[in-house]
């Protein structure tokens, strides 16, 4: 269990909240960062990105990103963007559905 890596999931109740709690954790020795999205909650890759500003070895996850209301390419967009505001590059990886609609 020596490679373990730790992670929380951080919400609140905005934006500012969930980046204080990202700090915090990262302060703490937390690894990652963990989010989902659906309902009312944030879009976390906008808050992952935001997080980067004030965040220096923190990674970031998410369990459940719905491809329904976004297409999977602007999904890996955003991602992008977010590895760009890190400034420390990390793969990226998605799960496309088995279909492609034309």
């Amino acid at each position: 269990m020596k490679n373990l890596i730790i992670g929380v999931h951080v919400a609140d109740r905005s934006a500012t909240h969930t980046i204080a709690r990202i700090e915090s954790a990262e302060r703490a020795g937390i690894q990652v960062a963990w989010s989902t999205s659906g309902g009312v909650a944030r879009d976390p890759l906008a808050t992952f990105a935001a997080a980067t500003a004030s965040t220096e070895s923190i990674e970031f996850g998410t369990c459940i990103l719905p491809t329904f209301p976004r297409h999977p390419l602007a999904m890996v967009q955003a991602a992008l963007v977010v590895e760009y505001q890190l400034r420390r590059p990390r793969p990226v990886s998605t799960t496309l559905p088995d279909f492609v609609v034309p």
